[in-house]
This record gives C-alpha cells, sequence and structure tokens, in this order.
C-alpha cells in the first residue's frame, strides 16, 4: 500500500494523549514520510504528566515561552519552549522534540477542551494544506469505552478523538504498541480493534532502519511507554 493513496498528499499526525504520545507519533510521520508521503506535519497536544508537571494536564499555549510561534488555538514550537507551573519550570513533550530533531512541532491547546483541539487542527490544515488526521495513541486508551477497572488518563486521548471525528477532515486513529502503557490489556486493546474492523484500514509494523536510526528520540522525549518497540527489537520479554 502507498500510504500518500490513503493519506493524500498531506498529513498531521497527533500525539493523542500530550505528553510522550509526540515521540512515537514523530516516528509515525518519519514512517510516512520515507514512504512518499511529501508533507507531514507532526503536532501534540500541550499536556503533561505529573511526572512532568505539579499541576499535571492542559497547558494553555500562551503560558508558553521561548521558541513558539502562537496562532489562535495552535501554535509551533521552533525549538526549546517552557511554561512556569507553580513555580516550577515546565518543558512540554512536544517542545523537547522540536530542540532535539530541529523541526517544528505543532501545537494544540486542550485548555479549551474538544472546541480548542478541533479549532487548533483546522488552524494547522489551512497553515499546512493539510485535510488528513491521523491521532497517535500509545498503548491504546484512545479505544477504551471509559468503564474499565485498569484505565487511568483516557481525557487527553478522548479529546483528540473527538476533535479530530468532529473536525470534518479525514480521520484516522494509530494505535502504537497495544498495551505499552501499563494500562487497558493488549488482548483488550486488540480485541476493541477487532470490534472496529469495518473502519480497518492498515496495520504496519516499525522499520528496523527507522528504530536504529531514531529511535533515541523516544529517550530524548521522555516516554515511558514508547521505547517498548525498541526492546522489543532487542529481545526483551513482556513486563508484568
Amino acid at each position: 500500500m502507498l500510504w500518500r493513496d490513503l493519506l493524500g498528499g498531506c498529513a498531521i499526525v497527533v500525539g493523542a494523549g500530550g505528553g510522550g504520545d509526540v515521540a512515537s507519533a514523530y516516528l509515525v510521520a518519519r514512517m510516512l514520510e520515507r514512504s512518499g508521503l511529501s508533507r507531514v506535519v507532526v503536532a501534540s497536544l500541550v499536556w503533561e504528566r505529573m511526572v512532568y508537571d505539579p499541576e499535571p494536564g492542559p497547558i494553555p499555549l500562551e503560558s508558553l515561552e521561548g521558541h513558539v510561534v502562537l496562532g489562535g488555538y495552535s501554535g509551533h514550537a521552533m525549538g526549546r519552549c517552557w511554561a512556569l507551573r507553580r513555580g516550577a519550570l515546565v518543558v512540554p513533550s512536544a517542545c523537547r522534540l522540536a530542540e532535539a530533531v530541529r523541526r517544528p512541532v505543532a501545537l494544540l491547546d486542550c485548555s479549551r477542551g474538544e472546541v480548542g483541539v478541533r479549532m487548533g487542527l483546522l488552524e494547522l490544515a489551512d497553515v499546512h494544506g493539510c485535510d488528513t488526521v491521523l491521532a497517535v495513541d500509545v498503548g491504546g486508551d484512545i479505544v477504551a469505552q471509559g468503564c474499565e477497572e485498569d484505565l487511568w488518563s483516557p481525557l487527553a486521548d478522548s479529546l483528540t478523538l473527538a476533535a479530530t471525528a468532529l473536525s470534518g477532515l479525514r480521520g484516522f486513529v494509530v494505535v502504537y504498541a497495544p498495551g505499552a502503557d501499563g494500562e487497558l490489556d493488549p488482548g483488550l486493546v486488540m480485541s476493541r480493534l477487532s470490534e472496529l474492523y469495518d473502519a480497518y484500514q492498515a496495520g504496519f509494523g516499525l522499520p528496523r532502519s527507522l528504530a536504529e536510526e531514531e529511535g533515541w528520540v523516544v529517550e530524548a522525549v521522555g516516554s515511558e511507554a514508547g521505547p517498548a518497540p525498541y526492546e522489543g527489537y532487542g529481545g526483551a520479554a513482556a513486563r508484568p
């Protein structure tokens, strides 16, 4: 399959859950570029976890400082940027990625809910000439129904899913490394995906060459779940 035939000439690849999801979104974007897609925009909700943010949750774009260019509902990190959160300096994962790969990373303001994310996607689509969105979620919370006992943090993923569905753009969901985030069981994620069979478009594995050349990005950005595919390449057993 030629990805450009499925996705068109330009796609926005979004780290759906904020935080470290943007590192895996970047790798999906690089895979698409290597496959011949001419224009790919890497994007992320600006939402950090307690590990990095003493006030975990949405970070309003207007609170960012540093190398960032803002629009109405979206922006672009051009390099290192940061925000002060309860007196602590917080560097969002999207900013760390932009600095590490020396590439602009689009920012979506989720502090204004689904509407804010949706308007941000439409702004990015207009600026970059895209009509397709890929929402990338590590683990698979994005296919949760909300009642699962092991579900911890589905809100950001749900905002991205709703915004993508309501944007009017062509939308795709990418579940990267099912179960790798330690929340939903991999079997449950695969079961949910099988229930969505009519919506299934394609499956893919991360090319070893890409993992070897650019896998360092996951560590540079900081992701707990993202390294799972690389550990698999090295023969690591599944963690309990």
